[in-house]
């Protein structure tokens, strides 16, 4: 049975502070899966047998599968209900969970991984939704900072929380660890949580989310296997025209239906559109640089989960840090100067990476992990803001979607992107003279990562194993540069153009589409708030 519609924001839900708790809970769980299993990358390796593309495939399943989803699973919370997602997200939450725990092979852990990303695509959309739909104008602001934190927690206790399980149980501990969180938000959720829906939501745009599957599949496959297969093979310059394609008839689907998946008039908003867009490129770095340095930590400085996990709680705090702060620039700025300071930080974070070699220690790599961070911190709220402010209130969960799934785009592109930096040049700079003499088999586990090189060097003679090991990491700290100056390029280019582009502190309500604003109206009575 459909749930009652959406709660007008001229009215404030009684129980509306209680239900943040659950939905920043619910928020945390989904962030924390996120990047819990990156400590146990050295484990599945040895214990699963798992190559590099294996490990990207198993990381980025989760937020490919989400951000593939988050549009046409937002519409069906606003259609049929948004705390029905919710309940729906999280109880599926918990059952992937147990599916991955108890999986013995890359392709089920890759399996788990994608059940959980499609949970999650009902979960995010609909907290932000009731967000939307249960604070007024005046505390959403302050409703979304304090959303935005549970998120900055997650990355700061999830590595270690993860690490501390996973050293004594194993790597299931880090799916396990989802099932006491699951157990207690289905338990508050439906006493604390409004019964909201979109009581006009038209009809569901299956077109639409086929091709958006099809557009961010082609393109992750792509840089993902490009490595592996080669850039210019058939299979990786096949999977990224299937992408182009899919972009295209995307946006001519989008733009012709009566009721679209994600209406792209809203990007001629212009914070909306920096919103979205600076979220990407945000998330893309912070992600990428979490990776890197969780490569750097368990493969050339042979930390453990636990250690790995440690390593990454100042960069995970820096994020709560930089968050109260760039909600403060944000009320008085507006999103440019956050953004574009907190992709400055990001790029000073990079150029430390860019500095290390085979001698250097944790230290380094952590304060780079502080500075992106907190760079991080400060450009979310802004972000966050700029998006759910500027879309018509009872499309909440579909505003909402947009966000996260920028996040989750930008959480897959830093690990395929920067993964397969690394990965085509520790490949190329590993000297041919070093592994020509070495089984085939062999040869080609030592070309495909540091870790596995080291494996293989450990059933050599010491005579032989020397070079290969001096080979591999020297190799392996090459192509962490590389990656380190892709960041930086991306970072800076991002930096630069918030500066350009972002809006000020002041926006303009007719910067919305006219059509767009009328149908807000006629939805909400009144047009979308802004910033």
């Amino acid at each position: 049975m459909p749930e009652p519609a959406a709660l007008s924001t001229t009215k404030v839900h009684p129980r509306r502070w209680a239900g943040l708790a659950v939905l920043s809970i619910s928020l945390l769980l989904v962030v924390t899966a996120n990047i819990t299993l990156t400590v146990a990358l050295g484990d599945l390796a040895r214990e699963l047998g798992a190559t590099t593309s294996e490990l990207q495939w198993i990381l980025d399943a989760y937020p490919l599968t989400m951000a593939a989803l988050l549009f046409a699973l937002g519409a069906v919370g606003e259609k049929y209900g948004r705390r029905g997602a919710l309940l729906l997200g999280l109880v599926g939450f918990g059952a992937f969970s147990v599916l991955g725990a108890v999986g013995d092979s890359p392709e089920q852990l890759i399996a788990a991984r994608t059940g959980l990303g499609v949970s999650a695509a009902l979960i995010m959309p609909a907290t932000l939704g009731l967000i939307r739909v249960t604070f007024s104008d005046e505390e959403r602001p302050r409703a979304l900072a304090l959303w935005s934190a549970s998120a900055g927690l997650g990355l700061a206790a999830g590595p270690l929380l993860s690490g501390s399980l996973v050293e004594p149980y194993g790597w299931e501990a880090a799916f396990y660890l989802n099932i006491p969180l699951v157990v207690v938000l289905l338990a508050v959720a439906v006493p604390l949580l409004p019964a909201s829906r979109n009581e006009d939501a038209g009809k569901l745009d299956p077109l639409g989310a086929v091709l958006s599957c099809l557009l961010l599949g082609g393109l992750v496959y792509g840089v993902i296997e490009g490595p592996v297969e080669g850039w210019t093979s058939v299979q990786v310059l096949g999977a990224w025209a299937v992408s182009l394609v899919s972009l295209v008839c995307f946006i001519a689907v989008e733009l012709r239906v009566s009721d679209p998946m994600l209406d792209l008039r809203w990007f001629l908003n212009r914070h909306f559109a920096a919103g979205a867009g600076f979220s990407l490129v945000t998330f893309t770095v912070l992600v990428g640089v979490i990776y890197l340095i969780t490569l750097f930590l368990q493969q050339l400085l042979g930390e453990d989960a636990l250690g790995t996990g440690l390593r990454l709680l100042p960069a995970g705090l820096a994020i709560i840090v930089g968050a109260p702060a760039g909600e403060q620039l944000h009320r008085r700025f507006g999103p440019k100067w956050p953004i574009a300071a907190g992709l400055s930080l990001a790029v000073a974070g990079a150029a430390v990476l860019a500095s290390v070699d085979v001698s250097t220690d944790a230290q380094v790599v952590m304060v780079a992990g502080i500075l992106v961070g907190l760079g991080g911190g400060l450009a979310i709220p802004s972000m966050t803001e700029s998006v759910m402010a500027n879309a018509p209130t009872e499309r909440g969960s579909v505003a909402g979607a947009t966000f996260d799934a920028s996040i989750e785009v930008g959480a897959a592109l830093g690990i395929a992107v920067f993964g397969s930096v690394l990965t085509s040049v520790y490949s190329d700079q590993l000297p041919d003279r070093v592994v020509a003499q070495l089984p085939p088999e062999a040869r080609e586990a030592a070309q495909d990562s540091l870790g596995a090189a080291l494996g293989v060097a450990q059933q050599m003679p010491d005579a032989a194993a020397g070079p290969l090991v001096a080979a591999a990491r020297d190799a392996f700290t090459d192509g962490f540069a590389a990656a380190a100056i892709a960041l930086i390029v991306l970072a800076g280019a991002g930096a630069v153009l918030a500066a350009l582009v972002a809006p000020g502190r002041t926006a303009s309500k007719q910067s919305i589409p006219a059509e767009a604003e009328a149908e807000a109206e006629a939805e909400a009575g009144h047009g979308p708030p802004v910033a």
